[in-house]
Order: C-alpha cells, then sequence, then structure tokens
C-alpha cells in the first residue's frame, strides 16, 4: 500500500552492531547461523521489536530517522549509477538525510543540519565522522536500511 506524505512519519533503527545486542556470527560460523540471524534482523528491521538482539540490562543507541525526500532519494541514486558517488558515500548522504537524532550514545552529541550544495539540508559531516570513529559500519548499515526503506514496500 503507498503511504502518502501526510501519514509518512519518523521511525527508530538500530545497529546491528551495537554492544547491548548479542553479537553477530563471526568467521567460523556456519551458513545456516547466518542465515538465521540475517532472518531475525530483517524481522526485527520490519517489525521494530529488537528484544531478540538485546543484552538484558543494556540500552542501545538509538537513531530517530525521517523520510527522505523523493526528488533528493532520485538525485543520489542517479549519481550512484553513473558512478558520480560511490556506495559508501550514497549511504553516507542518506544518512545524513534522515538522520534527526541520536540517543543513549554514551556522550551528549546535538545533531546540525547545514545546507550542502544540490542536497539541501543535511546532518553535519561531524555527526558522520564521530559515528565513523565509534565503528565506520555504523553509517554504511543505516544508509543502506535508509536506501531499502525509501525504495521498498512501505514498512509493517
Amino acid at each position: 500500500m503507498l503511504k502518502p506524505p501526510s501519514l509518512q512519519k519518523q521511525w527508530d533503527e538500530f545497529w546491528s552492531g551495537d554492544p547491548a545486542f548479542q553479537p553477530r556470527p563471526g568467521k567460523g560460523a556456519s551458513d545456516k547461523d547466518k542465515e538465521a540471524y540475517l532472518k531475525k534482523l530483517e524481522v526485527a528491521r520490519d517489525t521494530g521489536n529488537w528484544s531478540e538482539f538485546a543484552i538484558e540490562g543494556l540500552n542501545p543507541t538509538k537513531f530517530t530517522m525521517k523520510q527522505v525526500p523523493g526528488t533528493l532519494l532520485r538525485k543520489l541514486v542517479d549519481r550512484f549509477t553513473t558512478g558520480a558517488i560511490g556506495p559508501a558515500e550514497l549511504a553516507s548522504l542518506l544518512f545524513r538525510a534522515a538522520i534527526i537524532e541520536i540517543e543513549n550514545l554514551g556522550f551528549d552529541h546535538k545533531i546540525k543540519r547545514v545546507q550542502v550544495a544540490d542536497y539541501g539540508a543535511l546532518a553535519d559531516q561531524e555527526t558522520v565522522d564521530m559515528l565513523d570513529a565509534i565503528d565506520v559500519d555504523i553509517v554504511t548499515e543505516l544508509g543502506i536500511v535508509i536506501r531499502q526503506r525509501a525504495e521498498g514496500a512501505s514498512p509493517k
């Protein structure tokens, strides 16, 4: 079902590598274990229920996101498909367009929005750099999720 802009809303997202979650299967894990993990991750993202991953007593970092405008999404995907930007930059720009707030990071970080030529108001690069200093996979994974969500069917 398509959702008009008036029904689109913010959503909470989590990084699967968060220390408050069960660890991902390691290199020695079987394909079956890796597949089961990915299925649980898909269900958690679809439903917003992360209880299967949670470690009791720990609270994960929560990323509050908003929809990326279709005009910006198309511009970024066009630049990616023509090779003007790479997959990591696409993920970073989508993350910067969608992120509203980060909670429970372990320290205070206020997201500032800045005007970026051709893209409009995005979260500042400092936010991405700060997350990359923790783990470069955070922005990449969340950027991929944002793209999938923007291009796919409505979330459940």
